[in-house]
């Protein structure tokens, strides 16, 4: 009798055991998810910065421009974001978002390019690249877009 009480106490001490390694792994799995949502804070927090201010306000703007504009592939989805600004050449990407990761918790954002925009040195207009992968010999077809707006958003770049 004496043998089945210290199996029973052993079976429960064991028992005891994993219920409080699962109980610490949740808690442990938790305050990370806090610690990178407060660290997601931190960084959303960190755009104080004045150029990046303008340059959100100006990508504003170009959102709002090729919104109106008769860009086809236009949709509620769409990203807009100002790529790389050389020589008074300016490269806008168009793309969306989407999620691979199968847990929501832990989300993993990849970008697809839905297009690709011009505004060359001119700055006469907004241009969509017909066929980006061939250097040789560039396409482009200009956007109807409103010009008192193009003009607004092509001083906000200036001002930067």
């Amino acid at each position: 009798m004496k043998a089945q009480w210290s199996q029973y106490i052993s079976f429960v001490i064991v028992i005891f055991f994993f219920m409080s390694c699962a109980k610490r792994n949740n808690v442990a799995t938790e305050n990370f998810v806090q610690e990178q949502k407060s660290e997601e804070v931190v960084v959303d927090s960190g755009t104080a910065n004045l150029e990046d201010e303008v340059v959100e306000d100006c990508e504003t703007q170009l959102y709002n421009i090729i919104k109106n504009s008769d860009f086809e592939r236009f949709s509620d989805s769409i990203y807009v974001r100002i790529e790389e600004n050389r020589n008074d050449t300016i490269i806008v990407k168009t793309y969306i978002r989407n999620n691979l990761s199968d847990d929501e918790r832990y989300q993993q954002m990849v970008e697809s390019a839905v297009a690709w925009l011009v505004i060359f040195p001119q700055r006469d207009g907004i241009y969509q690249s017909l066929n980006a992968l061939d250097p040789e010999e560039p396409s482009f077809e200009k956007l109807k877009i409103d010009k008192k707006t193009f003009d607004v958003f092509v001083k906000c770049i200036d001002n930067k």
